[in-house]
């Protein structure tokens, strides 16, 4: 993952969000999750196709935490997601 990567849902991610709360439906497995705030933030800006380095500069005007802190969680929740084949980096075939 690189600062200007850009991430995408996977067709077996479905996404709901109302206001700080989400949850993300994965439809292969019937498994759900359910999403923190700083989740749903991350969630949003990457349906808007933002890279990890503007997703990481917005998250920092909206949260109070120190940017190293929210780029380390950032990293470590999209990767979990790419790991259960909910996201994936955008332009990269689906595996």
């Amino acid at each position: 993952m690189t600062a200007e990567d850009r991430y995408c849902w996977t067709d077996t991610a479905r996404v709901a969000l109302i206001g700080e709360t989400g949850v993300i439906l994965d439809v292969s497995q019937g498994k759900y999750y359910s999403l923190s705030p700083v989740a749903v933030q991350i969630c949003r800006l990457l349906a808007e196709g933002r890279s990890v380095a503007e997703m990481t500069e917005e998250l920092a005007g909206a949260f109070d935490m120190p940017k190293s802190t929210l780029a380390e969680d950032m990293r470590s929740f999209l990767a979990l997601l790419e790991r259960a084949k909910l996201c994936r980096i955008a332009g990269e075939e689906a595996k």
